[in-house]
């Protein structure tokens, strides 16, 4: 993706983000094309996902003709908040766009809440080592000692589960999305269980 990036990973270790499948490359302001924070919101967009990741994010309350809710601004807002980390997945060989790990409400050597999009056709095993490769990033390099994950999509739960999560709570009727309620899981990944 980037000669100095990849020199930069390779002198702090991040080079052990790069598994079979996927590689991933930390987002930092400055060492990647201007146009990035598009083409992640239209992989999403195209994939017709932005529902489900903006699940949780209320729509303003005014009424508009087209959604707002995770248009353009509304997603580069979130992926450049100031508390989180943007982990951009590419396909080994030919480094095409797979999809991102977000870490948001990061409380350093402690806790952050994770967030992953694929594109469908890098479900199954590119998906499940993005994953795991996001959870070394999270303990290895970031020094946490839990990740957190929420969703009341039940497929993002198995997903969740098959990379070492374990559901902690659900939360009855917790979400409202599209007028009808969901309950929320809520799943955590400690270092100890951690398995990189």
């Amino acid at each position: 993706m980037n000669a100095s990036i990849e020199s930069e990973q390779s002198n702090n270790g991040l080079d052990r983000l790069t598994g079979e499948h996927v590689k991933l490359w930390p987002y930092a302001p400055g060492y990647y094309p201007r146009d990035l924070a598009y083409r992640l919101w239209r992989i999403v967009e195209d994939e017709k996902a932005i529902p489900l990741i903006f699940w949780g994010r209320f729509a303003v309350s005014r009424e508009t003709p087209i959604e707002i809710r995770g248009d353009l601004v509304d997603f580069a807002r979130m992926m450049g908040t100031a508390n989180g980390v943007l982990l951009i997945a590419t396909e080994v060989q030919t480094e095409a766009l797979v999809g991102f790990i977000w870490f948001e409400e990061i409380i350093p050597k402690y806790k952050a809440m994770a967030s992953i999009f694929m594109r469908q056709r890098y479900w199954g095993d590119p998906a499940i080592e993005a994953g795991r490769l996001g959870e070394r990033y999270a303990f290895e390099v970031l020094d946490l000692e839990w990740l957190w994950a929420m969703t009341p999509w039940q497929a993002a739960i198995s997903y969740c589960q098959r990379i070492g999560f374990k559901t902690v709570s659900v939360l009855p009727d917790f979400a409202l999305i599209e007028g009808k309620e969901h309950d929320v899981t809520f799943l955590r990944i400690t270092r100890g269980e951690y398995n990189g």
